[in-house]
């Protein structure tokens, strides 16, 4: 069985195929989708001036893409140990999607610690790195006020954001998100 497909196994039954994780992952694990830019002195930038290398940026154009579907959570270093993340880098925060994917394209195009971008957590065969990367789940935290800042965005300021950005087509493979 191979962990990284967005397969879900039920005990030795045939594997069935997990649409929207596949469709999440073939748009937040392209990064091309997410251009940044070089600006010298700041780092790599997206098209809203916020540094590319930051989790909390990446995880806000989750929230841009999908709106209300996307849940903020987060954890510091104190407060999950198990965390391999927060051991690195002192904490974390990214998007959760209809209360069961985990959306973080930081974690694969920037700390390089996993070869995807989404993690089911109904799905057995994620436990174990979900787990191993965001550590205990009753040690995360929403981000209220980073979420009414993303959904109070001015229309100038969404659309200077998702300048070179490509949206989220949920059509394209006729599937909905909505649980």
């Amino acid at each position: 069985m191979n962990v990284h497909n967005p397969v879900t196994y039920i005990g030795n039954a045939q594997a069935i195929e997990d649409p929207i994780k596949a469709r999440l992952e073939a748009h937040f694990g392209n990064v091309t989708n997410f251009p940044d830019e070089d600006s010298g002195r700041d780092g790599c930038l997206f098209p809203d001036g916020s540094r590319s290398v930051e989790c909390t940026n990446w995880m806000v154009y989750v929230r841009r893409l999908l709106g209300n579907r996307v849940e903020f959570c987060g954890f510091f270093e104190e407060d999950n140990p198990s965390s391999e993340i927060a051991q690195d880098v002192g904490g974390h925060d990214f998007a959760v999607v209809d209360g069961r994917y985990i959306v973080d394209g930081w974690v694969k195009h920037v700390a390089g610690l996993a070869d995807r971008t989404v993690f089911d957590m109904h799905d057995p065969s994620d436990h174990a790195v979900i787990r191993r990367l965001y550590g205990d789940r009753e040690q995360w935290k929403g981000a209220d006020d980073l979420k009414r800042r993303a959904d109070n965005e001015t229309p100038e300021v969404r659309a200077r954001a998702m300048r070179g950005i490509t949206p989220f087509e949920e059509n394209e493979v006729n599937i909905s998100l909505a649980a």
